[in-house]
């Protein structure tokens, strides 16, 4: 059975790994030769992204060329700067290194981004910032978690950009007028019954972009969209979580 970490440290004490499932304590034990029963402490690691992805300690990584830079509580930020998006460890979902977000990431980085941009369930506001960062001038993050909420908030602050990017409490009822572009990083069932919401907010030959699908899913999710005359874009993926690009008159 191959071994995947989701993250390993290494430092004087010995090697700390942090693995998705207690079905890899076999394969990790076979790796490091250590003899039944022992030298093997196991632990519950209390996660971010709600139970999906977290560091054993919470540092800097590159994702899609974006750099990632976790500000703990009660730590001094550094400053804003156009080469990171600083983001406050927290609970809201978000840190970058979740294949659906990555998978968001990655296309804000490959293709020009508008002006304005809707963010729909910003959670800590990662793709909110990295659209900013991408060339929006500016972002409306909604999420109807009041932590995320003040999560978005907090990073706008620390990265500068609060009054280009703003953040309401509330689902697609809090947005106002048509979008050229909208990031809905959610999950299918959700997306399953947001396609005439988000067909309503998004402007003619706008760009609709669909994360939080299992791969197997990709299909079924782009389905009502297409039926409202949305077309669908190649589907990416990634560790089994699918992108969907769609667009009217594609």
């Amino acid at each position: 059975m191959a071994l995947d970490p989701l993250d390993v440290e290494v430092d004087a004490h010995g090697v700390r790994v942090l693995l998705a499932n207690e079905a890899d304590l076999e394969p990790l034990r076979a790796l490091l030769g250590l003899p039944e029963p022992a030298e093997l402490e196991v632990a519950p690691w209390p996660g971010r992204d709600h139970g999906s992805v977290h560091r054993l300690t919470p540092r800097p990584a590159t994702v899609a060329g974006f750099r990632l830079v976790p500000v703990l509580p009660g730590e001094p930020a550094p400053p804003p700067s156009p080469d990171a998006l600083l983001l406050p460890e927290g609970t809201a979902f978000g840190t970058g290194l979740h294949p659906t977000t990555a998978l968001c990431l990655a296309w804000l980085a490959e293709v020009p981004v508008p002006d304005r941009v809707l963010d729909v369930g910003t959670g800590s506001g990662i793709l909110g910032l990295a659209a900013i960062r991408a060339g929006a001038s500016s972002v409306l993050g909604v999420d109807t978690d009041p932590e995320a909420v003040a999560a978005a908030r907090e990073a706008a602050a620390l990265n500068g950009v609060t009054a280009r990017f703003e953040v309401r409490h509330g689902g697609l009822e809090r947005v106002d007028g048509r979008w050229p572009l909208i990031l809905a990083n959610l999950l299918a069932g959700p997306l399953l019954g947001l396609a005439h919401p988000l067909a309503r907010v998004l402007a003619p030959g706008g760009e609709l972009v669909l994360s939080g699908i299992p791969a197997g899913l990709a299909a079924e999710v782009a389905a009502p969209y297409r039926t409202r005359g949305f077309r669908m874009g190649p589907v990416h993926t990634d560790r089994g979580w699918a992108r969907v690009v769609l667009r009217a008159g594609w």
